[in-house]
């Protein structure tokens, strides 16, 4: 499947959409680490990418490129967009409501400010 590509350099953005499918917007967010701000004795870059889709409005990707831990990512996958399951809405059976112990702390007690005799 063909992919339409766009760079935009000044602002690290690519814009990328498969025919039939809406836009994902990629932002890469580089930071640089000064030497001394970490206890590092050089400065480094961190970079973080992320992949938004227009359609859902959420980041369906997060990419943490770090040379103190590696590279982590976190993708959201199996993205089902139809109604969910009612079951999920269901008090379950046997459940009740009890009441708790009161947790509530007392007020303290301030006695109002009088001045003091001189």
């Amino acid at each position: 499947m063909k992919h339409l590509r766009l760079w935009l350099a000044a602002a690290a953005t690519m814009v990328t959409a498969a025919p039939g499918a809406s836009a994902q917007t990629a932002s890469a967010q580089p930071r640089v680490i000064p030497e001394g701000m970490v206890g590092n004795d050089r400065a480094f870059t961190t970079v973080r990418e992320l992949w938004h889709s227009k359609e859902l409005d959420v980041d369906v990707q997060v990419k943490r490129t770090d040379p103190r831990w590696g590279t982590r990512t976190a993708t959201m996958t199996e993205i089902n967009l139809g109604e969910p399951d009612a079951s999920f809405f269901q008090i379950p059976e046997g459940y009740r409501v009890e009441k708790g112990p009161n947790r509530i702390s007392p007020q303290p007690q301030v006695e109002p400010f009088a001045p003091q005799n001189q």
